[in-house]
């Protein structure tokens, strides 16, 4: 992958990150419509780097919203009112919203490790996951 390619996939998955579709199907579908052609473990690498890159962006970004939001949390906890602010009940909602508080699409674990290994990274699955999936 050339550091052009590189930056190119960094950008859509940073335009792609917030809307209700599937970033990381793009970063099948990109390559896909260039005529371009990675080593599979060189893309999933990439892949996972990139999603990390977008977690640590958002938490930066949000750190003063997150630390807020945290902190109401855990003091109403320790008054034994969960949810006596608003902060405190919106915090809660968001773990509960948060793919690690619950599974959002029980489908979407279940088909996780079940797809064909010729079929990962293609680009029709990528397509249709994209409007479908949103993951």
């Amino acid at each position: 992958m050339t550091l052009l390619q590189a930056l190119l996939l960094g950008v859509v998955q940073g335009a792609t990150e917030f809307l209700p579709i599937s970033s990381s199907g793009h970063l099948v579908l990109v390559p896909w419509l260039l005529g371009w052609s990675f080593e599979p473990a060189s893309a999933f690498l990439f892949d996972v780097l990139v999603q990390w890159g977008t977690l640590v962006a958002v938490l930066i970004y949000f750190r003063e919203d997150l630390s807020r939001l945290i902190g109401a949390a855990v003091g109403a906890l320790r008054q034994g009112r969960p949810f006596a602010t608003a902060d405190a009940r919106l915090a809660w909602l968001l773990i509960l919203a948060s793919p690690g508080g619950t599974p959002r699409d029980p489908g979407q674990g279940a088909c996780r490790g079940s797809v064909p290994e010729p079929i990962r990274g293609q680009p029709f699955p990528a397509w249709y996951g994209c409007p479908v999936g949103g993951e």
